[in-house]
């Protein structure tokens, strides 16, 4: 048999740069179709994230928040700065920062972090038997928890049914609520009932030193540095505020952003500008939204909003929000919380893992497998409290965990007659650390390794590769250790064609 002489076999590179996930059926060379445990900290380089160090354990996780110290919800209880504070109830739970206080729903309380206690929004007292002056209630008592400037509603009066009412108590003194004067009929009844009443507030936040919340269709905000009054109304700057609006479907979202606040529902949005009631003005568009049960995936850093919408994770710069999860396809996520840290945004759903995103490089990467009861960043650390109940920070361990990442296919298909002949790889490796090169020719066939590298130097490692001619290759990187690997190169063979 006759075989033809090969006068000009070349040997060719190609070097390829290191990119982000990409979870759709094509990619470019470099990017990936999965991993673990990667982050952005030497970006564009690809490099592990840092591990995550355990801080302490609770029972039955039910969320997390900081404000000048971290709130742990678990096992019905209000935990900050490692002291237990107060009970709450089960369940999920809205929180916003106000001043150097903690608000919670639904529970309606709030945690104040200078004093360390945890103190109702909602106040509730009977007095009886009771004499309505012109401008006061005689209470009987002299203890009461209600302040001056509290709105509240009086009801039970039976022999002076004009008496019962919604005033705003102007002081306290002794057994006596002084009201406006001429508020009341004089005259006594047995039994009243005196409530500061709070709504139900779905969603809530912060904004102009007021908390800002959604029931239903109806935006609340309270009064002007008091978070516990939302029904008073003097014709002052000061006032609560509330508003009905007419499209349909609950808010799932607010948020203070720029000069305005910004409620959401799934398909729309209303903006509120303004300084005071007198002033407040509504806008809606029809842009997309929060999706429902997703409010903690919201995070606003550069001037920039980021949430979970319907099926994709957009950033909202003030006009229509920019799709930035095109790359991982629709995301059909649920009970989304996130958070930034180090100008990144960190996103977790239930069942999914964490993921982050760089504005930078526009590039995703998967974080952990982590399934996540909350997201907190404090004092430039990252804190994360998992569905076990296990408090993480996310830096600091001096633990070393595996990370692995997984590239789309190398379908070489303009050049069927190559071949692969090795991999360099240009990293740096610490002592103790590793990396693992291994390959398969398609998703049934088993991993490979290629090549293994100890930690304790840096340069070009070289991996050689199975003969492969005319097929795609699939590769993926394993490694243990803070390793950092700066490029990659394919070197190959170009062949005659026969």
């Amino acid at each position: 048999m006759r075989l033809p002489y090969l006068r000009d076999i070349r040997r060719s590179a190609l070097s390829f740069g290191i990119g982000g996930l990409r979870l759709l059926p094509s990619g470019s060379d470099g990017e990936m179709l999965a991993g673990e445990h990667l982050d952005f900290d030497q970006s564009p380089c690809l490099c592990p994230r840092e591990p995550l160090k355990a801080e302490s354990v609770f029972e039955n996780p039910m969320g997390l928040v900081s404000h000048e110290g971290l709130a742990v919800f678990a096992d019905g209880k209000v935990i900050y700065g490692g002291q237990e504070i107060g009970e709450i109830s089960s369940g999920e739970k809205q929180t916003a920062v106000i001043g150097g206080r903690i608000v919670i729903f639904p529970d309606k309380a709030v945690l104040d972090c200078n004093e360390k206690k945890l103190v109702p929004m909602e106040i509730t007292e009977e007095y009886g038997p009771v004499a309505f002056e012109s401008g006061a209630l005689k209470t009987g008592t002299s203890e009461t928890a209600f302040s001056p400037g509290d709105g509240v509603e009086i009801s039970g009066c039976v022999n002076h049914l004009s008496n019962n009412k919604s005033l705003v108590i102007r002081a306290v003194e002794q057994d006596r609520l002084v009201f406006d004067s001429e508020a009341f009929e004089e005259g006594e009844e047995q039994l009243v009932t005196v409530k500061r009443r709070v709504p139900d507030l779905e969603v809530l936040c912060e904004s102009g030193n007021r908390l800002w919340g959604c029931q239903g269709n109806t935006i609340y905000a309270s009064k002007l540095g008091d978070p516990m009054n939302f029904f008073v109304y003097d014709g002052l700057s000061t006032d609560s505020y509330a508003l009905e609006v007419g499209s349909g479907g609950g808010f799932t979202a607010c948020s203070h952003y720029s000069s305005h606040v910004i409620f959401f529902k799934e398909d729309m949005v209303y903006k509120l500008y303004g300084t005071k009631p007198s002033n407040y003005q509504l806008m809606s568009a029809f842009i997309p939204g929060v999706k429902k049960g997703c409010e903690k995936s919201l995070v606003t850093f550069s001037e920039d909003m980021y949430y979970l919408g319907r099926d994709a994770v957009y950033r909202y710069s003030g006009g229509v929000p920019e799709n930035i999860s095109l790359k991982l396809g629709r995301l059909f996520w649920e009970k989304a919380s996130a958070i930034s840290l180090r100008g990144r945004y960190y996103i977790s759903a239930e069942n999914e893992g964490v993921y982050v995103f760089d504005p930078q490089s526009s590039a995703w990467l998967p974080y952990g497998a982590e399934e996540v009861c909350g997201l907190a960043s404090f004092q430039g650390q990252g804190y994360l409290l998992d569905k076990e109940g296990c408090l993480y920070r996310m830096s600091g361990s001096t633990q070393e965990e595996e990370w692995s990442a997984e590239f789309c296919p190398f379908a070489d298909t303009s050049f069927s007659n190559d071949c692969w002949v090795s991999l360099v790889l240009g990293a740096e490796i610490p002592d103790g650390g590793w990396i693992s090169v291994e390959t398969r020719r398609d998703e049934n066939s088993p991993w490979c390794r290629a090549a293994l590298f100890a930690g304790g130097r840096s340069g070009l490692f070289t991996a050689s590769i199975p003969p492969n001619r005319g097929c795609g290759l699939l590769l993926r990187l394993k490694g243990g250790g803070r390793c950092v690997i700066r490029s990659l190169e394919r070197r190959y063979l170009r062949g005659s064609g026969r």
